[in-house]
Formats: structure tokens, sequence, C-alpha cells
């Protein structure tokens, strides 16, 4: 193994045992939560769960589709990153 190979072992070793027990799926629901009642204009949405970074909103008659991207579930232990929500919805029909 090269260097560079055993270096980047060592770095994600040690990335899974500061991050592992990161909440993955909070960070993400909480992206998706804050960017839903803006794009929404709702105060009161609620979240599920779709697929690995995907997620449905439903709230005040409407509803959407949200992807996660970013790096969620990393951010309270990485200075720098962030996961952010985007929709995936037509946001002029968004029902």
């Amino acid at each position: 193994m090269e260097m560079s190979s055993k270096v980047l072992a060592v770095g994600l070793a040690l990335g899974t045992l500061m991050c592992g027990n990161q909440p993955l799926v909070k960070d993400q629901t909480d992206a998706v939560q804050k960017r839903a009642v803006f794009d929404l204009d709702c105060a009161q949405v609620s979240v599920v769960q779709l697929g690995d970074r995907t997620f449905g909103v439903t709230g005040c008659g409407k509803r959407a589709t949200y992807l996660t991207e970013g790096m969620c579930g990393a951010s309270s232990c990485i200075s720098g990153c962030t996961c952010t929500a985007v929709m995936n919805t037509d946001q002029h029909t968004a029902k």
C-alpha cells in the first residue's frame, strides 16, 4: 500500500470514529424542515424519509419532495461542513 493510501485509510478510520455516531437522518430532517417551512410558506410541516437522501414534506395543504446534499451528519465534527436541502418538486406545482 502506498503512503498516500495509508494516510487516506487512517484518515477515514479516524473520521468514522469521530463522526460515525452523528445523527445523519436528524441533520437531514432538520435541514429539510427548515427549508420547507420557507419554501411552502407554512410554519407546521411534516417530514417523511423516502430514501437515503430523499424526503417528502406536507403542510398547509401542500406537499413537496426534497433531496439533501453536503456533509449531513458530519457538520458537528468537521468545521465548515453543511447539510443542504433542495426542493425536487416544481415550486409552482407543490400542492
